[in-house]
């Protein structure tokens, strides 16, 4: 008998011309400039609802840029009140490339409701894990940070009528990328830091890894 998929993450980060690097189980990107994928799996898990993106900063000042791919896409509008006090996002607001980072930025990317897109696991192995759900693209721009790391969270329901009950979900560890390299940057007005938290290195995402890993953007000063 042939074994079953396992069940897609209801939520999953993605950049297409990242490496995977089996050793340390991370994407590595080089690049200031680069398309991300966020992926929901509508299909099996319903409506995804009020999805945010969360970008940790680390650095003094610098500038994150979010611009949808399709041009007919509304840009994402910063979230202001993210409510990262539901139960469920402890293992994101604990862990430490969240946690350690010197501010935050949050966008609102809206409900992910469509079920046209072929979707996968995107960890390199379990590709033959598939399903349909929705993927929205973006074109992000880091400047000045020394480093940028993604993840993204919110709700679906379970449940009928009046006994519904929300699951509060994120990007899901082993799904992490890491970006080495860029060409550094002067600043700008995406975010300003805090107290100068360090650079998680890449293999420290691994070890320091708490569940749930999103997406991290570095550059190394020369």
């Amino acid at each position: 008998m042939a074994p079953s998929a396992k069940a897609l993450p209801a939520l999953q980060l993605y950049i297409p011309e990242a490496v995977y690097d089996l050793t340390l189980q991370t994407w590595i990107i080089t690049d200031d400039d680069f398309e991300l994928w966020v992926i929901g799996d509508v299909g099996n898990k319903g409506i995804i609802e009020n999805v945010d993106l969360a970008a940790s900063l680390y650095g003094t000042s610098g500038s994150v840029t979010v611009t949808p791919s399709d041009p007919l896409v509304p840009i994402p509008l910063q979230d202001l009140t993210p409510e990262l006090d539901r139960p469920g996002y402890e293992g994101l607001v604990n862990h430490a490339e969240y946690k350690n980072a010197d501010d935050h930025i949050y966008w609102t990317l809206g409900d992910f409701t469509g079920t046209g897109d072929a979707i996968m696991d995107y960890q390199p192995g379990n590709e033959s894990d598939t399903g349909t759900g929705e993927i929205k693209k973006y074109m992000i721009h880091v400047s000045g940070y020394e480093a940028v790391h993604f993840d993204a969270f919110n709700h679906y329901f379970t449940g009928r009528g009046a006994h519904q009950s929300p699951n509060y979900v994120t990007a899901p560890y082993s799904h992490d990328a890491t970006g080495e390299g860029g060409s550094g940057g002067t600043g700008g007005s995406g975010g300003s830091g805090g107290g100068g938290g360090s650079v998680p290195e890449p293999s420290a995402l691994v070890l320091m890894g708490s569940g749930l890993v999103g997406l991290l953007v570095s550059r190394r000063k020369k």
